[in-house]
């Protein structure tokens, strides 16, 4: 219906949850991946990488440097 699949969608709307999880320092990225609905972190690195396009802790290091003051 949107151009992918079940699967694609849920992942995708998984990692923008995660996204919003990560800009909170103090939550581990393991919660992050179970809070998100991951079963492994292993899963969640993988999949966040091909919908983001970087690793989790690659983008919440680049959102608290962009959103930190100096």
């Amino acid at each position: 219906a949107f151009g992918c699949s079940l699967p694609k969608l849920l992942n995708d709307f998984r990692v923008e949850d995660a996204k919003q999880l990560l800009h909170d320092p103090d939550i581990a990225i393991q919660v992050i991946a179970s809070e998100s609905g991951f079963n492994s972190l292993a899963s969640f690195n993988r999949v966040f990488r091909e919908v983001a396009g970087e690793t989790p802790s690659a983008y919440r290091a680049a959102y608290l440097e962009e959103h930190t003051e100096k």
